[in-house]
């Protein structure tokens, strides 16, 4: 899938600067007391900022728009850069934040750390594999002024998940993600980066075929879901002798899907017995338990920094140990919590800059009209590379965001009970490499909403999802994705589900290939999971995926024109309404006899009546069953057969 990046680039140009005049250089090397030109530049964006709001209100701004140009070098942030509404540009006058064309231009939430000595400490050397003890370094914290080290217990940014979690009924968004506790002033956890690739916590094991194994649960309270039965408390025996090289390390953590392939939380080791083969996580434990043969590994351990590229900090002696990447030349510590802070604002652009190391997601938009991040590179943040919250129109064009520590772009606005449209969009962009620490449910674009678009883009190498979509007339198309979902099960490239008024969405025209799934079990390409509705996917590709279409019990969808090749299968249909998810169908029947609605919204009613005709049919259906779906115009080649149904009743048509 080939774009032609110079033709976007100019012509995103041509759209939001031609007209505009620079107004104020900046320069790692300026002075906020200069003139602020190009050969007496201002040192900060802040003094930048502030030279607009003054020309604005002397009326002195260029009628065509404002520009800030930043000049070569890596402009440090140890806060974030804030906007308002009051520097806000005009459809026809915007203010653009622009990188010097042709020049390296860095905005960067990371300190640089030097001085690196030889690991003296007979505490630390003693704990170091032999292969590294005389190869790692170590720097001393306390001296580059770093006292802020997170907790990796937590997630700084739980409330964006959590978000969805409560409007969408995704629960899963938030399994073993929790916020850090009142009085918690932390930025985050810190990230190290050397010569700006990504380095990992001392872990092990390190491959996935070699993950540690629960063996026997030792928890006091158990329940059972599914027929799979899991203790709530993380108390457990683990099979092998792996963990035992752990006793003695002052701070060891656990990562694990521990109860199952699509969820993981990240605990401190709170007790360890090795003769016995005993382990007890901290609290909170995770929301839906632990069960025999889930998976782990351990992390943050001096015992397992055992290879170039792993570090850890020893909270004890206040020192990063690190054994570099032979050639390593920079090193950089995350410290800034977040790059770029925009509220309220309009028709400002942020083009041809770097964003890298900050702690928390690296730009956030809220509210804001007409905004965007363009032909940019938004690399080795912590969490989401671009947060939109609200608003209208923003959006991601032509950007390459990647190793980031969870998604790529976060959009949520528009109206579900008015349908009015966010108008957000991601397009042009290359999106690999996320989900590096939050693992799952931190897509590549998180669709939230009424009336976005994510189109033209290259999405490969994630642990999870590509794209999760929960919302109303949601366009997804010409993008291409492969290698994802590499680290889990029962999820899928594109993901929506729970909710049969979440209409109008429709995926097409994108190629998906090579996406198998964790150990060679199952995963989908197009999930429609429990009993969700109304989705059309049309003219896509599917090259070796497993379970390319997966309706979960779903209704009044349209699978059309797509084409099927080396793919176990191609189309699945299941009737779970009847079988397992019967309770959860039977309550949203209750609501809608009760209120009219299906989780608040009454579809029977305008503006969903008359924008989804086909839901007067759904309102008098028999929500248990998927009936109604449309499989027809497809072209197979598979191993399997080409279209296989569990359920037995519902209306449902393959032609």
């Amino acid at each position: 899938m080939k774009r032609n990046w110079i033709r976007v680039f100019a012509a995103l140009a041509c759209g939001t600067s031609m007209a505009s005049q620079v107004v104020c250089w900046v320069s790692p090397g300026g002075r906020d007391e200069a003139a602020g030109t190009r050969e007496a530049p201002f040192a900060t964006l802040e003094r930048a900022r502030d030279e607009i709001r003054a020309r604005r209100a002397a009326g002195t701004l260029p009628a065509g728009g404002a520009e800030v140009r930043l000049l070569a070098g890596r402009h440090a942030r140890t806060a974030p850069f804030v906007l308002t509404a009051a520097d806000s540009g005009a459809a026809d006058a915007p203010v653009v934040y622009r990188g010097e064309p042709g020049a390296e231009v860095r905005l960067s939430g990371g300190i640089l750390l030097a001085d690196p000595k030889p690991v003296a400490d007979a505490r630390i050397r003693a704990r170091l594999p032999a292969a590294v003890r005389d190869k790692a370094v170590a720097y001393d914290l306390s001296a580059a002024g770093v006292t802020d080290f997170g907790d990796y217990r937590w997630n700084y940014e739980h409330a964006i998940q959590a978000r969805v979690a409560r409007a969408y009924n995704q629960g899963e968004a938030t399994v073993g993600s929790y916020a850090p506790p009142p009085g918690d002033a932390s930025a985050g956890r810190p990230d190290l980066y050397a010569n700006d690739r990504p380095m990992t916590v001392a872990r092990g094991p390190e491959r996935d075929e070699d993950l540690l194994k629960i063996d026997r649960l030792l928890g006091a309270t158990y329940k059972t879901r599914n027929g799979k039965t899991r203790s709530k408390e993380g108390h457990f025996t683990y099979a092998g002798d792996y963990p035992a090289r752990w006793q003695g390390e002052s701070d060891p953590y656990v990562c694990g899907s521990w109860s199952c392939d699509w969820v993981d939380q990240h605990h401190r080791v709170e007790m360890l017995d090795a003769p016995s083969r005993a382990m007890r996580v901290s609290k909170p434990y995770i929301q839906w338990g632990y069960s025999p043969r889930q998976w782990f590994y351990g992390f943050n351990m001096l015992c397992e920094l055992d290879r170039p590229g792993e570090w850890m900090i020893d909270r004890p002696s206040r020192q990063l140990v690190f054994c570099p990447p032979e050639g390593t030349t920079r090193v950089e510590l995350s410290m800034a919590s977040r790059l770029v802070e925009m509220a309220g604002v309009a028709h400002v652009a942020f083009s041809g800059i770097i964003f890298e190391a900050s702690r928390s997601s690296a730009i956030s938009m809220t509210n804001c009209v007409s905004c965007r991040v363009a032909g940019s590179e938004i690399r080795n943040v912590g969490q989401y590379a671009v947060l939109i919250q609200d608003g209208a129109d923003c959006g991601v064009d032509a950007c390459d965001l990647h190793d980031l520590g969870a998604g790529g772009v976060f959009l949520v606005g528009g109206d579900r009970k008015t349908l009015a449209p966010s108008r957000h969009y991601v397009t042009n962009s290359k999106i690999h490499d996320f989900g590096l620490w939050h693992r799952m449910y931190r897509p590549a674009v998180w669709m939230t909403g009424v009336g976005q678009r994510v189109a033209h883009n290259h999405i490969w190498n994630a642990p999870h999802s590509a794209i999760q979509f929960f919302g109303n007339d949601l366009l997804i198309e010409y993008n291409e994705v492969d290698h994802v979902c590499r680290s889990s099960n029962d999820c899928g490239i594109f993901y929506t589900g729970r909710n049969a008024t979440l209409r109008g969405c429709v995926i097409r025209h994108n190629y998906l290939h090579h996406v198998l799934g964790f150990g060679g079990r199952h995963c989908r390409g197009i999930y429609l999971d429990d009993s969700c509705g109304g989705v059309s996917i049309e003219g896509n590709a599917f090259w070796k995926i497993t379970w390319p279409v997966f309706i979960g019990g779903s209704a009044q969808n349209t699978i059309v024109n797509n084409i099927f090749i080396d793919c176990p299968g191609a189309v699945f249909v299941d009737d779970r309404g009847s079988g397992w998810q019967r309770p959860h169908i039977d309550q949203r029947i209750a609501e809608f006899k009760k209120r009219g609605t299906q989780y608040g919204i009454p579809f029977t009613e305008p503006p969903y009546s008359t924008r989804y005709p086909e839901l007067a049919d759904f309102a008098k259906g028999d929500w248990h069953v998927p009936f109604g779906n449309r499989v027809e115009r497809n072209v197979f080649s598979a191993w399997w057969p080409a279209a296989r149904s569990r359920a037995t009743t519902g209306g449902s048509r393959a032609t």
